[in-house]
């Protein structure tokens, strides 16, 4: 890197020795969700990032592997390959990934994604201020607030 060090960028480790230059405040998030809306939702209150959307769990293991993303969201209830399975597959590739579980559904589906290896629940409906509370946890440092159309 030829001239002075950018104090706005961060120099990440990512897994298998690839360096990337990452923004300060903003996260690579994959939101995974079958029901459009709540993607949509999602998207808007992480409005400021970047979110990369998967409508499966098939195919947020598709996007995990293509996207390195910093956090991923993960709906339980989905047709096909459900988030638990989908939680399993991508932690079995990366033990590093944060998987944070979104549903409306039951404790149970709750404890049954956390045995998965998630790392939190987090319960709809949701609120903007729990959701990036929640996710600063995970975030290194990166989780800025963002604009947002959705009151907090």
């Amino acid at each position: 890197m030829k001239g002075p060090f950018n104090r706005n960028l961060v120099v990440t480790q990512l897994l298998y020795g690839t360096l990337a230059i990452l923004s300060t405040g903003k996260m690579k998030v994959l939101v995974v969700d079958d029901d459009e809306r709540i993607r949509e939702l999602l998207r808007d209150m992480l409005s400021g990032h970047e979110v990369v959307e998967a409508e499966s769990g098939a195919k947020a293991i598709e996007s995990f592997r293509r996207e390195r993303p910093d956090l991923v969201l993960m709906d339980i209830v989905m047709r096909g390959m459900d988030g638990i399975e989908a939680t399993r597959r991508i932690l079995s590739e990366n033990p590093n990934a944060a998987v944070l579980a979104v549903t409306g559904f039951s404790a149970s589906q709750g404890e049954a994604i956390i045995e998965a290896g998630a790392r939190e629940v987090i319960a709809k409906p949701l609120k903007r201020s729990d959701l990036l509370s929640t996710i600063r946890k995970y975030s290194g440092g990166r989780m800025s607030q963002g604009p947002s159309r959705h009151p907090a």
